[in-house]
């Protein structure tokens, strides 16, 4: 993969486009940030296992995020201030590309505006150990694999639920996570960094 057509054609792409906007009246605000850097020829994406102390979405893999605070000035600065909080990386406004559109969470009843940056470097982070059990380094050729994503089988509150899976090492990523990666990967994959590779 050529990183640095990659880096140009995510900027662009994210500051064309025209993303859809949910209707939050009764639902939580919420952001995340989708952090992508290079790792060789590939780039890697950023996730984290929740811990079991959180009150929502235990033990699952999500971006780093959480909910709009009133001392926040926007949903960029909510996104910036949890993956602070969870992973111990700042983030500067300027170094966010543009957001995916607004996905909305189930069971906690979040309305979730993704966010993206791409970083020159592998950054050094750390897990809060109340927030964030692990922190996950994904590779994207991974996730662009042949047959991926496939569909699987989660035990939930009520039951079994057949949903779509990403899977990496022992972990899946699924519900709204695997949803904005989803949409994420479908706006990447059409570009000439990705298809050369």
């Amino acid at each position: 993969m050529n990183i640095l057509e990659f880096r140009k054609e995510l900027a662009d792409a994210l500051k064309s486009r025209n993303f859809s906007k949910l209707d939050d009246t009764g639902a939580r605000k919420g952001a995340v940030l989708i952090i992508l850097y290079p790792e060789g020829d590939d780039v890697n994406i950023i996730f984290t296992l929740r811990s079991q102390n959180v009150p929502t979405h235990k033990g699952e893999i999500s971006f780093p995020g959480g909910g709009y605070e009133p001392w926040d000035s926007d949903l960029i600065d909510t996104a910036l201030r949890e993956t602070h909080e969870e992973i111990d990386l700042e983030v500067h406004r300027k170094q966010v590309l543009g957001r995916l559109d607004d996905y909305s969470t189930s069971a906690s009843k979040f309305v979730v505006a993704p966010f993206v940056t791409f970083l020159d470097t592998k950054p050094e982070v750390r897990p809060d150990s109340f927030e964030v059990a692990e922190i996950l380094h994904v590779p994207l050729s991974t996730l662009l694999a042949p047959g991926v994503p496939e569909e699987g089988i989660i035990m939930s509150r009520s039951g079994e639920l057949k949903v779509l899976i990403y899977r990496y090492k022992e972990y899946k990523i699924w519900g709204a996570t695997q949803k904005m990666l989803s949409g994420f990967l479908e706006i990447i994959k059409e570009f000439k960094s990705i298809k050369g590779h």
